[in-house]
């Protein structure tokens, strides 16, 4: 991990008011990232490793770790890959946020919503 974003969850989720996961004491913290990808599995394209990556760990899927933490094992699927010029820091906050704007606005033309 080279960036991560601090979501409002973040600080409910670090003080334990939000997330809980059921049988674990502890989890991490962070629910998006950027980073590079330093190790594949050996059914995976090993040209895939230097690619620069924006994430998603959501506390809901199985093996969450949460994205604050120097290394993090994720499933290729939660992987948004990004070109090598691309900064980090706006890469880090690029998956969760963004998303959730496209949902908003799909709802808001859907139902004809007026502000």
């Amino acid at each position: 991990m080279h960036s991560c974003s601090v979501n409002p969850s973040d600080t409910y989720m670090s003080r334990g008011v939000y997330g809980k996961v059921e049988g674990k004491e502890t989890v991490g913290i962070g629910f998006e990232g950027a980073g590079e990808v330093i190790q594949v599995s050996k059914d995976l394209d090993p040209s895939l490793v230097g690619k620069k990556v924006a994430l998603s760990n959501n506390y809901g899927i199985p093996g969450y770790e949460g994205t604050w933490r120097q290394y993090i094992h994720v499933k290729k699927e939660l992987l948004m890959f990004y070109p090598d010029e691309a900064d980090y820091d706006l890469m880090s906050y690029s998956y969760v946020n963004p998303l959730t704007v496209c949902c908003f606005q799909f709802l808001i033309e859907k139902h004809g919503y007026k502000a």
